[in-house]
C-alpha cells in the first residue's frame, strides 16, 4: 500500500478507496511493533484503519500515528472526537466510548451521550481482540464497532456478542490475550465483563445452547 505521509498522499488514498474505517484508537504496547503507513513505526497512540480499493476490491488494514491519523480523519470528514482512546492501563482517563468524560471534547453537551455497560464492555472486548489477535478477517467486529460508535447510548444485540464469542472459538478467551499483552507492559486495569456474560449466557439459552462456552 501507498505511503499516507503528506495531504497530497492522503487525498490520492481517498480517491482510490472506499469503505475507509477506523477499527482502534489506542495506546501502543510495549514490544507491539506496527509500520506507520506515514513512515517508520508508531511509537505512542495510534489508529487501525480499514478500506476497499475500488479498483480491485481488495481490504487493507494499516495504521497511522495520532498527527497522521487525525489529519487524515478530518480530510474524510470523520470527527476526531467520535473516536475514543482505548487504553488498557490503570488510571485511564479517556477511556471506551464515552465522549462525556472526555474534558478536550469540543462536542456540545447535549451531544455527550454515555455509552451503556454493554455497549462499553463490548467496545472493551473487540478492541483487545484487535490488539492481541493477528485477524486476517476482521469484517464482523469491523462491523459491530461501527454500529456501537452509531449507536451510543443504546445496548448491542446480544446477537453481537454471541459473534465476538464465536470468533474467540477460534482464539482463545479475552482473559488468555490480556495475559499475552500483559507481558513486558505495566500493569493493565481489572476488565469486569459480568454483564456480558450473563447477557450472552441468557440469549444462548434461549437459542438451546446453553453448553455453549462464554470467552470473556
Amino acid at each position: 500500500m501507498q505511503s499516507l505521509r503528506g495531504e497530497s498522499a492522503k487525498q490520492k488514498f481517498i480517491k482510490e478507496y472506499r469503505d475507509v474505517k477506523v477499527l482502534v484508537y489506542a495506546v501502543l504496547l510495549n514490544g507491539d511493533k506496527k509500520p506507520n503507513q506515514c513512515g517508520g513505526e508508531l511509537t505512542d497512540k495510534y489508529y487501525q484503519f480499514s478500506a476497499i480499493h475500488k479498483n480491485t476490491g481488495r481490504k487493507e488494514i494499516f495504521y497511522l500515528g495520532y498527527d497522521c491519523g487525525q489529519q487524515l480523519l478530518k480530510l474524510l470528514n470523520i470527527p476526531v472526537d467520535s473516536i475514543k482512546l482505548f487504553n488498557p492501563f490503570k488510571q485511564t482517563i479517556d477511556d471506551g466510548l464515552s465522549v462525556a468524560n472526555d474534558k478536550s471534547s469540543s462536542m456540545p453537551k447535549d451531544r455527550q451521550i454515555q455509552p451503556t455497560t454493554l455497549a462499553n464492555e463490548l467496545f472493551e472486548i473487540i478492541s483487545i481482540m484487535y490488539l492481541g489477535l493477528n485477524l486476517s478477517d476482521t469484517h464482523i467486529l469491523d462491523d459491530i464497532i461501527m454500529k456501537l460508535r452509531e449507536n451510543i447510548g443504546e445496548n448491542p444485540s446480544a446477537s453481537n456478542f454471541a459473534s465476538v464469542n464465536t470468533i474467540l472459538n477460534k482464539y482463545g478467551t479475552i482473559s488468555g490475550i490480556l495475559e499475552r499483552l500483559q507481558k513486558n507492559n505495566k500493569p493493565f486495569k481489572t476488565f469486569d465483563f459480568l454483564q456480558s456474560r450473563a447477557y450472552l449466557k441468557e440469549y444462548l439459552k434461549k437459542k438451546n445452547m446453553e453448553n455453549e462456552k462464554i470467552n470473556f
